[in-house]
């Protein structure tokens, strides 16, 4: 069977007989997982690469539905990391539905081993770790070790390794699906399974082995920046790891690199078998399909011709934004139409004259035309005109005499008395009290109201001595 997986002729019939015997291969192993060898398990896998249409299905089919052994989540990964397009997104689908099938199965089998009595705790440890999702990360190390594609040694050590990039993307998208829909559970068991394959050794190629060590960090490197993204924790894990005998061989001590002398990353794992520089990222395939967008793009605005943008002038109730920004914005005769002074003046609830409403709020100003009150009636009559300017010319000096005198009073200081004197008692107040005070007051406006021409009362007394007349 092997042999036929492997090769078998060419052309069309080599594809179609290798993708037969692979599924042939899946319905063994439903019920004898430990019959296939490694090398017909990589071959298995390496026919779902090449034919993914015929085999994602398959698997998916076979985990979820007939218990088909978890290990062949590690071709879906391999093709989800892998492929391009649709295809990709078909594996990924698939590998998403492989998980949560394969935790249930495992719950259900913890839930029956814990009803047995007298168990041997290690034992038993090993044995349920072997059933979580997460055991299939070893398979998949195994599978990508042995691909033809992968680097040798030399080769991945150069340009930050950039010849591991593929490997580092089928390795995220397992870690992917291992942790999509948890709260972080489960990464201490994974960091457990992954540190534990540096101590073992590939039992069907010793030169395989660098490349699963470098695999096992890639993926302890994915889980650490999950984990440290989402706040997870990665303490210790208390059960114990057992691996498949047929592909790996127990050692008393974990594979050193030289790496980390030479200046290689931060160590995630037990010992870095990273090359030196190497990161994780999200690489972008080409067949992918851009994320159509949502919302319609805006326009860029350009600064300059924003500056150059004339401002505009105030309308309605509410200036422009240059107004908005400005300290006073006087207004000009002629902004407004009838219409809109209208509306100004309804919304704006404040009248000053009709038609015109009060803009102090947005601050906006208005030229305000000076008031003019009407003079008494006779009040320059008889007079010529050059006893009309000779008597303004008096009233303008009269005036200039009562602001230098003013001016003359303020300015004069006070002499400053005695400090002795500060202290005296302040001198009587002038007899009549409050009453003579308020009634002084009340004459001296009286007689300064005489004199004004504007005053009600002479405005009236031409009206008075008619009637009296």
């Amino acid at each position: 069977m092997s042999r036929v997986v492997g090769d078998a002729g060419a052309g069309a019939d080599r594809a179609h007989l290798r993708v037969a015997a692979a599924k042939a291969t899946l319905v063994i192993a439903r019920t004898h997982h430990p019959l296939i060898s490694p090398r017909l398990f990589v071959d298995v896998s390496l026919v779902a690469e090449e034919a993914p249409e015929e085999m994602i299905g398959k698997l998916q089919h076979g985990v979820v539905a007939h218990g088909l052994h978890h290990a062949y989540a590690a071709p879906v990964a391999l093709v989800a990391g892998r492929a391009k397009g649709e295809v990709r997104h078909a594996a990924k689908e698939a590998l998403a539905a492989i998980v949560p099938c394969v935790r249930r199965r495992a719950d259900a089998v913890k839930a029956a081993a814990s009803k047995r009595a007298n168990q041997d705790a290690a034992a038993l440890s090993r044995t349920l770790l072997t059933h979580s999702p997460e055991y299939f990360l070893t398979y998949l190390a195994f599978l990508v070790s042995h691909h033809p594609d992968v680097p040798d040694r030399a080769t991945g050590d150069e340009n930050q390794g950039a010849a591991y990039r593929w490997c580092q993307q089928v390795m995220s998208a397992a870690v992917t699906a291992l942790v999509t829909g948890t709260s972080g559970e489960s990464v201490p068991a994974a960091f457990k399974i992954l540190r534990k394959l540096k101590f073992v050794a590939d039992a069907t190629d010793e030169t395989a082995r660098h490349g699963l060590y470098v695999l096992s960090d890639i993926a302890l490197l994915a889980f650490h920046k999950e984990a440290t993204k989402r706040g997870w924790d990665t303490g210790p894990f208390p059960g114990q790891v057992a691996f498949p005998r047929a592909f790996f061989t127990l050692q008393q001590k974990a594979a050193t690199n030289n790496a980390t002398e030479e200046g290689g990353n931060v160590r995630v794992g037990d010992y870095s078998h990273l090359p030196v520089g190497f990161e994780i990222k999200a690489a972008r395939h080409a067949g992918d399909q851009p994320r159509a967008k949502t919302w319609a793009a805006k326009p860029k605005k350009h600064a300059a011709a924003r500056d150059a943008k004339p401002a505009a002038e105030p309308s309605r109730t509410m200036p422009s934004r240059a107004a908005r920004k400005a300290a006073i914005v006087d207004g000009e005769e002629g902004d407004y139409e009838e219409e809109e002074e209208e509306e100004i003046a309804i919304a704006g609830n404040e009248m000053v004259t009709p038609g015109v409403a009060k803009l102090v709020s947005y601050g906006i100003r208005t030229e305000v035309p000076m008031l003019e009150l009407p003079a008494p009636p006779d009040w320059d009559a008889g007079a010529s005109d050059d006893e009309a300017v000779a008597k303004d010319d008096a009233d303008a000096a009269e005036d200039d005499e009562s602001d230098s005198d003013l001016e003359i009073a303020v300015t004069t200081k006070r002499k400053k008395k005695p400090l002795g004197a500060r202290n005296t008692a302040p001198a009587p107040a002038s007899p009549g009290g409050k009453h003579s005070a308020g009634k002084r007051r009340k004459e001296a406006r009286t007689k300064e109201n005489a004199s004004d021409p504007y005053d009600d009362a002479v405005l009236d007394e031409p009206a008075a001595k008619a009637a009296r007349a």
